[in-house]
């Protein structure tokens, strides 16, 4: 595996840091801005206010960045 602190067990879910890194055109405060807005259907945020982000969202806004 690629688990990393943050990402669920499954790995349906990473955070904003691992997010941002995955999609490779925005750093982690941007991500977290556009979660905010709800650019990323199923995210939530933690109760310590950490951005869970589904991987299938990432997918979709990679493809629709393309």
């Amino acid at each position: 595996g690629d688990t990393h602190i943050g990402d669920t067990i499954n790995g349906a879910f990473v955070g904003s840091i691992r997010a941002a890194k995955r999609l490779g055109w925005c750093c982690s405060r941007t991500l977290r801005r556009y979660a905010e807005a709800g650019a990323f259907p199923g995210a939530f945020q933690t109760l310590g206010g950490h951005w869970r982000i589904p991987v299938s969202a990432l997918a979709s806004v990679r493809r629709a960045k393309a």
